[in-house]
């Protein structure tokens, strides 16, 4: 069975910048939280993808946060068409002129498959409305756009900013743009999984989250009303690719091919 996996960072230098050689301040809680220590050595890119076929997982969406980490995205899709989806990421503080020219580029010339943000990163959060042409384009061009929102731990700014709400308001003005709701609105109680119920175009990935750990409503969901909008991911290096087994005791059988592929390829707009 295909097994895609909706958020991964590949350990090479640029995607492990903010790790090696050096934790950013953002990032210290979620390494002693996830005991992500053994994981941050370097290896090629090559050895990511062996890593990541070892543990199941067949696909990774792989994701960018500027027009420069777009390139890279790029360039891995490009080396490895049949593991890697490639998520844009553009940096809002730059201007929105900016923003838009750094996603045309990521769509028309890199093919990438949609948009990826992170409001904890910035402190801007998801409905700033210098996000809505961006929105605008990603959803003429069919594209998906992911969206951290979770409980965060960048002390520099305040927990709200990753609330699954401010995706309810994306989604009342781009009723057709398809929204990832990363992590499922975990921390936030029940928002973020009505939210996305109520909304035909969103999904909810659970990266980042142990099944185990898993509050019942969060598992009644998957297996209920969220049914074909649940998505299997292990935000590597948070959880490690080996999880799958753990995650098939959550998920029904009858449900884990749309949990583990077919929501993915739903919400990345492809047939595979």
């Amino acid at each position: 069975m295909a097994v895609i996996d909706f958020r991964v960072r590949p350990r090479t230098a640029y995607f492990f910048k903010d790790l090696v050689p050096d934790v950013i301040p953002a990032y210290q809680t979620y390494v002693r939280m996830f005991n992500i220590e053994p994981r941050l050595t370097l290896v090629s890119l090559e050895d990511s993808v062996k890593e990541m076929v070892s543990g199941e997982v067949t696909h990774g969406v792989i994701f960018s946060g500027n027009a420069e980490g777009n390139r890279e995205v790029y360039k891995a899709c490009r080396q490895f068409p049949d593991q890697y989806f490639g998520m844009a990421g553009i940096d809002i503080t730059q201007g929105v002129t900016k923003g838009m020219k750094d996603l045309e580029q990521a769509y028309e010339e890199f093919g990438l498959a949609g948009l990826s943000l992170s409001p904890f990163m910035t402190g801007i959060s998801a409905d700033d409305p210098r996000y809505f042409p961006l929105y605008a384009l990603s959803e003429k061009a069919g594209k998906v756009v992911q969206i951290h929102s979770a409980v965060h731990f960048n002390q520099e700014f305040p927990l709200e900013v990753s609330e699954p709400v401010h995706i309810d308001r994306i989604a009342v003005h781009f009723p057709g743009l398809r929204i990832v709701m990363c992590h499922a609105g975990f921390g936030f109680g029940n928002a973020g999984l009505v939210i996305v119920a109520r909304h035909p175009n969103l999904f909810a990935d659970f990266s980042g989250l142990h099944p185990s750990a898993l509050p019942t409503e969060m598992v009644k969901a998957i297996n209920g009303i969220l049914r074909d909008k649940a998505i299997f991911g292990t935000n590597y290096p948070c959880i490690t690719f080996d999880i799958v087994p753990e995650w098939k005791k959550v998920v029904r059988e009858e449900n884990q091919a749309v949990f583990f592929h077919l929501n993915a390829q739903r919400a990345l707009g492809i047939e595979r």
